[in-house]
């Protein structure tokens, strides 16, 4: 996978059309920018199952799919498949773990890409949460052991930028994300979609989310300027207009895309997990 070069502020192209499709809370009040269309998008879906087949329609050959949720009938080649694992072990809460699928080896069918996904809550062990580097340093040791994966990073906001969860803000200072061995790292997953949330957007725009992920991405190049960029977007409770204009304001600085469409947990409502909502955003993303 060939690397994409920085795009400077000239190659976002203006523009004054209003969002139409399925209104979200904005409606269709937030005019947004044209996306650059070399961006690929990662995709992951472990719920609804109508929704791979909405996006097996804009899926093209720079994309990704994780494994778990394969739109179906599609043919993803497999250094475009990737897997999601929140730890180490083989297996956490009944879901697999980096483990299994380094123990699932190259054959066919397997991932071509490990992403590892620590989060600072019960998806991740304590243990691993409590020493994140070290954690990060042997998953990088674990996927390299195959020679046949490429290695996926994509840390909680809080362990690695420093985002405060109960307020609109981040101080880098909290975060560990210079102590990660990014030499080692081919993709970088900046999960700051909680700053494209209804709440958050209302009181700061779009301006925290591309703060944050512009500086992520600028030091993760100086230490390893082959590493992909993406910046995530989530259907949690992102409206499509907010993740389009998140992602034209990070567009000179990213290579790609990764959109969370989850469950809808009784708890955690999922506001704009709906096949219409997907379609408006993907429809726009790839016009």
């Amino acid at each position: 996978m060939s690397h994409v070069k920085l795009r400077g502020p000239l190659a976002l192209l203006a523009a004054a059309l209003l969002l139409g499709g399925p209104h979200d809370r904005y409606g269709s009040s937030l005019a947004f920018q044209a996306v650059p269309q070399d961006l690929f998008i990662m995709f992951s879906a472990n719920a609804p199952r109508d929704t791979p087949e909405v996006f097996g329609r804009y899926f093209t050959s720079r994309d990704y799919a994780r494994t778990e949720s394969l739109p179906p009938r599609l043919s993803v080649a497999r250094h475009h498949r990737y897997a999601l694992a929140t730890t180490l072990r083989k297996r956490w809460l009944g879901e697999p773990g980096l483990r299994h699928w380094v123990d699932r080896g190259c054959g066919r069918g397997t991932p071509g890409t490990i992403v590892y996904d620590p989060e600072r809550r019960y998806l991740t062990p304590e243990p691993e949460q409590s020493h994140f580097v070290e954690s990060v340093r042997r998953a990088v040791r674990l996927v390299s052991s195959t020679g046949c994966h490429r290695f996926g990073l994509a840390p909680g906001a809080s362990l690695l930028f420093g985002m405060d969860d109960q307020a609109c803000s981040y101080d880098l200072g909290d975060g560990l994300y210079r102590e990660i061995p990014w030499r080692s790292v081919d993709i970088i997953d900046v999960q700051a979609q909680r700053f494209l949330g209804d709440r958050c957007i209302e009181d700061e725009g779009v301006e925290q989310y591309a703060s944050v992920v512009s500086s992520i991405a600028s030091f993760a190049r100086r230490r390893n300027p082959d590493v992909l960029v993406v910046s995530q977007v989530s259907f949690r409770d992102n409206s499509p207009s907010a993740m389009h204009e998140g992602i034209a304001s990070v567009s000179g600085v990213i290579d790609g895309i990764y959109f969370s469409y989850p469950s809808t947990h009784p708890d955690i409502p999922c506001l704009y997990c709906t096949p219409a909502h997907l379609e408006t955003f993907l429809s726009r993303l790839r016009r």
